[in-house]
């Protein structure tokens, strides 16, 4: 069969070699025919083989990439291709350090192509920049292949693309940060209700340690008596759960909190665990109290205020029930300022009302200093504190709240006082600023009531006065010029001089009496009003002072402590009156020798006040309200008008008058208060 001519011809044609043809023995052809058909055979098999590798190549998952000792690709399969954007061909033209690692990791391939001993199974993360400037992520891992004289001759590298995990981690990174930087605390617990997972806060919140509580019950956190069988399905049927409870800390403290549960299930709908999210709302509480406090002192304010016929006594008292019921102290006082000193209107003791006592100023004075300032104490109050306010009791907190007029001036103040140590929060202490204010409105109406009322006796009593000084002062004229006609016909006949004298003195005086009166009852003249700047004007009163004989034993003096130069509306000839008065008064009350001082304070509120003040006896407490009531004098020769004129002018003028003895100095004081003309007006 061997020798069959095709067949030889067939067996020769069927290989991928040439043939020369020779007479060969029946053996000899059939071994040379059957070697020839073996060769071809594993020829076959071997480019089968390859090109199965190269299929299994191109189309692995991972990038798989050979590069020579420089760093250029010998060969990378097609997986490359599609991850970079670049084609296979653009690939085989790179350098891998040069054109497709990023510049932060390329010594970490470069290390690999220098060390001979490298671990090949060692991984390495590593960035390649695509075409479209995005960058990849690879985990690597690196087979190097170096010369007995230790020079790299090839590496093989196979990087498998990490970067969706990458981000993945990075997200989960990043959401872990964000919930443990939460302030609010998050517990993930499974479904039997073991903590797995707290957040830092939610530790904190509730004084423990994160390693104490994982692994423990969650009802750790919860009062026993609240504990309740809620399974997972209750949970999840809520949705989620928003709820306000009460928890516990470590230490046995409980403070209420605001909860949200919520029941998680897998993508099978397999229940996995439950995450709670808690806050700590104490300080919201705290706020909504006050809230509710603030808005049932605007309603007993509102109540008070349209509440018809009730008395300033009546209202004070119901001020002092709502403070001590609101801020739950055992005491509570308003208190009214007349002629330098507090007096309380009414006071509360434990709910009830109780008589007012007299309240010396030097206690409170010495820390508002008339400035109107709020303070506190908290703890064993100081002896001074105990003896003015007529402590009998342990009370060791208080709280002063000014009561204000609209220029700013102390004419009032509240006071609320506890038996328990405590800080006032600033919700209480704007609550107390809302009665001080309904006080202080009261306290300025029944003193406009009360300017009014004295505004149309003024009126009514000018009219008498201008009518009864017109009668008076014919007869007064009548008896004068009788008076000179005795001096002519008597002359200098001893016996009558002291008599006619005394009548001479007496018509004098009534005189007076009657200028003063006139000028008591006359209004103030609208046309005669300026613009004056009120330290020229008072330093011009210090002149015509000074021309007057008292100055010799009562000098005067005059201190600045404005750093500007206010100016008043004022009638300038009324002004310098008004402290002329004021000067003469205080020479009257004053040793001979002792100097009178006139002080001009700094401008606060748009008002100024200009003090008189002397080094005399001063004034009995009894008679500090009466002063300036007309026809009352200590003096046997006063008209008992002077301060009277002081204040209808002074109130004439849009201020008012205010008069005290000094304290621990001699003497006393009168502070006239002005309003200021603002920068600018006219």
């Amino acid at each position: 069969a061997y020798s069959d001519k095709k067949i030889i011809e067939k067996a020769m044609m069927s290989g991928p070699y040439g043939y020369i043809v020779k007479p060969f023995s029946d053996r000899e052809l059939s071994t040379t025919i059957e070697s020839a058909l073996s060769k071809h055979q594993l020829e076959k098999k071997l480019i089968e083989s390859e090109e199965k590798f190269r299929d299994l190549f191109d189309s692995a998952g991972d990038v798989i990439l050979i590069v020579d000792d420089r760093g250029n690709v010998i060969d990378i399969n097609r997986r490359a291709a599609s991850l970079t954007g670049y084609t296979h061909d653009e690939l085989l033209r790179c350098n891998i350090l040069r054109d497709l690692v990023m510049p932060e990791d390329r010594n970490v391939l470069k290390s690999i192509m220098e060390q001979p001993g490298y671990d090949t199974s060692r991984v390495y993360e590593i960035k390649w920049k695509a075409k479209d400037g995005s960058v990849i992520v690879f985990e690597g891992s690196s087979s190097p292949r170096f010369t007995e004289e230790g020079r790299l001759e090839a590496m093989r590298c196979i990087l498998r693309d990490v970067s969706e995990r990458k981000r993945a981690e990075n997200m989960l990174k990043l959401l872990k940060e964000a919930v443990e930087s939460l302030p609010i605390g998050i517990t993930i617990s499974d479904v039997d209700g073991r903590i797995v997972y707290l957040n830092p806060a939610e530790a904190q919140i509730h004084g423990y340690s994160v390693d104490e509580v994982v692994g423990k019950d969650s009802r750790i956190f919860a009062p026993e008596e609240l504990w309740k069988p809620v399974t997972f399905e209750d949970i999840h049927l809520k949705g989620i759960w928003k709820r306000e409870s009460i928890n516990i800390r470590k230490n046995g403290e409980t403070f209420p909190v605001q909860l949200i549960s919520i029941a998680v299930k897998n993508a099978q709908g397999v229940p996995i665990g439950i995450v709670i999210a808690c806050e700590d709302i104490t300080e919201r509480k705290k706020a909504e109290e006050e809230l509710i406090k603030r808005q049932e002192a605007l309603h007993s304010v509102y109540k008070m205020a349209t509440t018809i016929g009730g008395s300033f006594k009546a209202i004070c008292d119901e001020v002092v029930l709502n403070i001590a019921n609101l801020l739950k102290t055992s005491r509570a006082l308003v208190l009214k300022r007349a002629d330098g000193r507090f007096r309380a209107v009414s006071a509360a003791l434990d709910g009830s009302l109780i008589r007012g006592q007299h309240f010396p100023t030097d206690f409170l004075l010495s820390f508002v200093e008339s400035k109107g300032e709020v303070f506190t104490l908290s703890g064993p109050l100081p002896e001074p504190a105990r003896e003015a306010l007529f402590i009998d009791g342990d009370v060791r907190s208080l709280i002063y709240v000014p009561v204000l007029d609209t220029s700013d001036s102390v004419i009032g103040s509240i006071i609320a006082l506890d038996s328990a140590e405590r800080e006032f929060s600033d919700g209480e202490i704007q609550l107390l600023e809302i009665f001080a204010r309904y006080v202080a409105h009261e306290i300025e109406w029944n003193a406009m009531e009360t300017q009014l009322r004295q505004m149309e006796k003024m009126k009514v009593y000018g009219q008498l006065t201008a009518g009864v000084a017109h009668e008076v002062r014919n007869p007064l004229n009548a008896i004068l010029a009788i008076t000179e006609a005795l001096v002519l016909d008597l002359g200098e006949q001893s016996a009558y001089q002291s008599y006619l004298v005394h009548i001479r003195t007496q018509v004098d005086r009534l005189s007076r009496l009657m200028e003063d009166l006139l000028d008591l009852g006359k209004p103030l003249l609208q046309s005669r009003l300026r613009k004056e700047p009120l330290i020229e004007m008072c330093s011009s009163v210090i002149d015509l002072w000074n021309q007057s004989t008292a100055s010799l034993s009562h000098p005067a003096r005059m201190d600045v402590h404005s750093a500007g130069r206010p100016f008043v509306i004022a009638d300038i000839q009324k002004m310098q009156q008004v402290f002329l008065n004021l000067l003469e008064n205080a020479s009257q009350h004053s040793n001979e020798g002792t100097e009178i001082g006139i002080i001009v304070m700094e401008p606060e509120s748009h008002t100024i006040r200009v003090r008189v003040t002397d080094r005399g006896a001063g004034i009995s407490p009894e008679n500090l309200s009466k002063v300036f009531e007309p026809f009352f004098t200590v003096r046997k020769k006063g008209t008992g008008l002077g301060l009277s004129i002081v204040k209808h002018i002074v109130e004439a003028h849009g201020g008012r008058v205010r008069i005290w003895n000094n304290d621990p100095e001699a003497g006393c004081t009168v502070e006239v208060n002005l309003p200021v003309v603002p920068e600018g007006g006219l």
